[in-house]
């Protein structure tokens, strides 16, 4: 289970729900199918605005809702190493 899929089961909310919600905030909303793949875990870059209107939309926090596994290849080697030692993560 994914952290947005996590959030959704506290809220009581399905997916729909939240593209709803995503929908009546945003002008721009994302798809009902990259949402899916976004919530399902199968879809793990995308855009920072999309992660925003997740966020907004289940008013929780951008770290509520990353995997930190999921980002530290933005990272170098050496740094990445350094974070994993000090937190146990990689």
């Amino acid at each position: 289970m994914t952290r947005i899929q996590e959030a959704l089961f506290k809220k009581r909310m399905t997916q729909s729900d939240l593209y709803n919600r995503i929908v009546e905030i945003s002008e721009t909303p994302v798809t009902r199918a990259m949402l899916s793949r976004i919530c399902t875990g199968r879809q793990k870059n995308y855009h920072t605005n999309t992660l925003l209107k997740i966020c907004f939309a289940l008013e929780v926090s951008p770290n509520d809702i990353l995997e930190p596994k999921e980002y530290l290849h933005l990272f170098k080697d050496d740094f990445v190493q350094s974070l994993s030692n000090e937190f146990g993560v990689a």
